[in-house]
């Protein structure tokens, strides 16, 4: 149809833009597949991905009751595949079914597998407080002090909390997405319509957690294990002393720059134009910046387009079921007057029915596999541009340390008798706050570049699985289309009018 392919052509553009944008003709993935992509780990050699994602517990039955509808052919349900997980980086392989290796050693790994499930609404005490979701955080390892794995209650905020503190701890660290919020997505699950919208978060928040275990720098920070196996009152400890941990770590900084300096911490407001920053840095953090953002605008386009396609097929799915319904029903009527057309038209509504049915089926696999990947890529893409901006403020203050620094020293030399030791005092304490923020920065930095790095090779890999995923499910689609055929009803309908 048109809007198929207009979706894809979407995508190939935002898989095009994003190849030819971050990597040159000698190492673009796409002129030699082996260069980013082992040949086992090739998607286009693969089939489409079976529904491994984690099945959450309904908050409202959306089965079709219908016992009576011929089952559709089960060849709607795509192939399983297996996609080896990166070393590490963010991407979105589904790890629940085969767990994730902690650590980087060739030896013997304890694995960790993460479910988000069992979403429950929650009335707060305050009438003036809007209700909020719980759900439940499922963690199986064989981890030792884990006591192989937990299950804890944990809100959407606590898994903001979470993501903003692992974006502080590792500066530089391409942070996996959390699903966005929206006022109106709040709306609709409280008001329990729309329950697809909670399988999602379910699925996206599942997608969140499984990255965090799999990134080689994020596992080690003890605040996913708390995450995973605190209780209630625990956790909220936890987020307590780490507030104020962090508090006095940062205030302690501040301090220092202050100290060095006689006219205070405001200066580094009012330097950041005069201030040497380093320009080669800079701009290569303003580029990826930039790429970012289009790449977001882009994959933002491809997603509201498939998303129109989507909502189109379960609309049509709908209007299909409804029709099975007057058939039946007029076939009900007919019954006393014409056995044979009466059967004709229950026969009819029997193939509507699956025909909506099979709408349905193929609308929830392209929202799986192709939708919520975009998605995930497109708050990614988010998340690297505020990231950029944060590495953009560190070389602003790694700039203001080390003019600080000199300051202090200019005034060390020039001073003398008991100024001297208080300038030598100052010329210390701008030098230890220089020599952190410098080495923070520089840390931050490469790490930011062996990020970019991985992020670009699962992003091309995961592309191009999304792409090829998409066409099957089309060819898939078109085909059931044409096998859905209902015996009975041919001869009637179908056949000659003999």
């Amino acid at each position: 149809s048109k809007a198929t392919v207009s979706v894809l052509n979407c995508i190939t553009h935002t898989h095009a833009a994003s190849t030819m944008s971050s990597v040159s003709s000698d190492d673009n993935p796409f002129e030699n597949p082996a260069q980013e992509v082992a040949a086992d780990e090739d998607p286009f050699s693969k089939p489409a991905p079976a529904a491994q994602h984690v099945d959450p517990a309904p908050v409202a039955d959306d089965d079709d009751d219908d016992a009576d509808v011929a089952e559709i052919p089960t060849s709607a349900e795509p192939p399983a595949v297996t996609r080896t997980p990166s070393a590490g980086g963010i991407g979105v392989e589904d790890y629940t079914q085969k767990g994730i290796f902690l650590g980087s050693d060739s030896g013997a790994r304890a694995r960790v597998s993460c479910t988000v499930c069992e979403p429950r609404m929650t009335m707060p005490d305050s009438a003036m407080a809007l209700a909020y979701w719980i759900y439940s955080v499922v963690t199986k390892t064989d981890e030792e002090g884990w006591n192989g794995g937990a299950k804890v209650s944990r809100r959407y905020s606590d898994f903001d909390w979470l993501r903003e503190q692992i974006v502080h701890d590792f500066p530089g660290c391409i942070v996996p997405p959390l699903p966005e919020k929206t006022a109106k997505g709040h709306i609709e699950k409280v008001m329990l319509s729309n329950v697809e919208l909670l399988s999602y978060r379910q699925r996206a928040l599942t997608k969140f957690i499984q990255c965090a275990f799999a990134h080689h720098k994020v596992q080690t920070t003890p605040h996913l294990k708390a995450f995973c196996t605190l209780d209630d009152a625990a956790w909220e400890a936890h987020k307590s002393a780490t507030k104020k941990e962090n508090a006095e770590k940062d205030g302690g900084a501040i301090a220092g720059a202050t100290a060095s300096v006689k006219e205070g911490f405001f200066k580094m407001f009012k330097k950041k134009e005069e201030t040497a920053v380093d320009q080669e840095a800079l701009k290569g953090l303003q580029e990826k910046a930039q790429y970012a953002k289009e790449m977001e605008e882009t994959m933002l386009l491809a997603h509201d387009r498939l998303k129109r396609h989507i909502d189109d097929q379960v609309a049509t799915g709908k209007s299909m079921a409804e029709l099975s319904g007057f058939l039946n029903s007029a076939g009900d009527l007919e019954s006393n007057a014409d056995d044979v057309l009466a059967q004709d038209m229950k026969n009819s509504g029997t193939y509507t029915s699956n025909l909506g049915r099979l709408y349905q089926d193929h609308a929830k696999k392209e929202t799986i596999f192709v939708l919520e990947p975009l998605s995930f890529y497109i708050q990614t893409f988010i998340g690297i541009q505020a990231e950029a901006k944060r590495l953009q403020n560190l070389l602003t203050k790694a700039a203001v340390a080390n003019d600080d620094k000199k300051s202090a020293e200019a005034a060390h030399e020039k001073a003398s008798g008991e100024k001297k030791t208080k300038a030598k005092v100052s010329m210390l304490l701008a030098t230890d706050v220089h020599e952190k923020t410098s080495k923070k920065c520089e840390d931050a930095l490469a790490l930011f570049a062996q990020e970019w790095e991985n992020f670009h090779t699962n992003k091309v890999r995961d592309l191009r699985h999304v792409q090829k995923v998409f066409i099957e499910l089309q060819v898939v689609h078109s085909s059931q289309q044409e096998r859905l055929e209902h015996p009975p009803i041919q001869p009637a309908v179908f056949g000659s009018d003999e």
